[in-house]
């Protein structure tokens, strides 16, 4: 926890205190393309209310932006001896490397006019992997049967590759093929 002492009179002396307790993304396994909601648990640990003004992300690995506001939106003002989960959207983007990613924050809030801040949630970062998103592609030459005739009912076969690391699940139901 990272802390700050001011004046709060002439004879005494206020301590705020913030601190980044936990971050946690909805998802463990991302893509590239994907916008996945981010958590930032925050605890204001002394006895006086903490306005939180900002939070940023940082990502180790992965080149990803927030979009959108925080819920709640900032500034916020967080109780004393409390804590309060923020969430945020973070967009992958299509560019970014794939591989393990550590999601790191730092929080900006103020506490009777004086800034506060932690600067990382230390051991408490959260953590996804990012893997290329699906590449659905038509193998050629693998439709079966190749011609037919109008008013004739047939099924199709046919080969798809996927030259992502995503998964793909084909409903039979809700497949189509159109020409």
């Amino acid at each position: 926890p990272y802390a700050v002492r001011f004046n709060a009179g002439v004879n005494s002396i206020t301590v705020s205190s913030i601190e980044i307790i936990g971050i946690t993304p909805y998802r463990s396994l991302v893509s590239r393309g994907d916008t996945v909601d981010v958590e930032v648990r925050i605890s204001n640990s002394s006895g006086n209310y903490v306005q939180i003004d900002d939070i940023d992300f940082t990502f180790s690995n992965s080149t990803s932006v927030r979009v959108g506001e925080w819920t709640p939106p900032l500034p916020d003002s967080l109780a004393p001896a409390s804590e309060h989960p923020y969430t945020a959207k973070v967009y992958i983007l299509p560019s970014s490397p794939t591989g393990i990613d550590t999601i790191d924050a730092s929080v900006t809030a103020r506490a009777d006019g004086t800034e506060i801040r932690d600067s990382s949630a230390d051991d408490a970062v959260g953590v996804w992997t990012v893997q290329s998103a699906a590449a659905i592609t038509y193998a050629d030459g693998t439709l079966d049967p190749a011609t037919v005739s109008q008013g004739q009912e047939h099924a199709f076969e046919l080969r798809l590759n996927n030259g992502g690391e995503a998964s793909v699940i084909l409903n039979e139901s809700a497949t189509t093929l159109s020409f």
